[in-house]
């Protein structure tokens, strides 16, 4: 099994642009607040978001099925 690596700020804010989703739409998608978003992007990227993000830029069509699970948790 493949390891995924960490991830910096810089690829993290570059993986969102490369999804086309905003700071702000991938907090809604994962339930973080901006500034929490905005954290990561700035300083430090957990390693759960860091695989989200690299399965995401792997699959980029489960971004529909996160966007659909969100939408669900949310009501």
């Amino acid at each position: 099994m493949e390891k995924i690596a960490g991830m910096s700020p810089d690829e993290f804010k570059q993986a969102l642009r490369t999804l086309g989703v905003t700071q702000e739409e991938f907090g809604v998608l994962v339930g973080a607040k901006l500034r929490t978003v905005v954290y990561w992007a700035g300083v430090a990227v957990p390693g759960p978001v860091a695989t989200l993000v690299t399965i995401l830029l792997r699959r980029p069509e489960l971004l529909d099925v996160v966007r659909d699970f969100s939408k669900e948790r949310r009501g």
